[in-house]
């Protein structure tokens, strides 16, 4: 960007992307048999969540905590569903370096 230009002035050939990364802090689905207001505060927490990432809409979102693939499934649909591509990418991680994990690797974090 050129220097006397103000932040907020983009030239036409620039292209703006947004990130978001969040610990979410322990999203895992409720046991089978839970009781009804442990169900009732996971969906809420979905919604919470649903609620923060739609407000900067990023075109990139790095999750902690998230507890499996099937949490991840709940938040895309407490999102609306679809991703901007159709189908999400979910790659495990390894916590500490932020690298994909083998599978034999137990990984709590998600890349989306």
């Amino acid at each position: 960007m050129d220097a006397d230009l103000s932040p907020d002035v983009r030239r036409a050939d620039e292209t703006a992307f947004g990130a978001m990364t969040w610990n979410v802090e322990t999203l895992f689905r409720p046991q089978q048999g839970a009781a009804d207001d442990e169900r009732e505060r996971y969906r809420n927490k979905l919604g919470l969540l649903a609620g923060v990432i739609e407000g900067p809409d990023p075109d990139a979102v790095a999750l902690q905590e998230v507890g499996g693939e099937e949490e991840l499934a709940d938040l895309q649909a407490a999102l609306g569903g679809a991703t901007r591509t159709g189908r999400p990418r979910v790659a495990p991680t390894d916590e500490a370096s932020g690298s994909p994990s083998s599978p034999s690797t137990p990984s709590r974090s998600k890349k989306i």
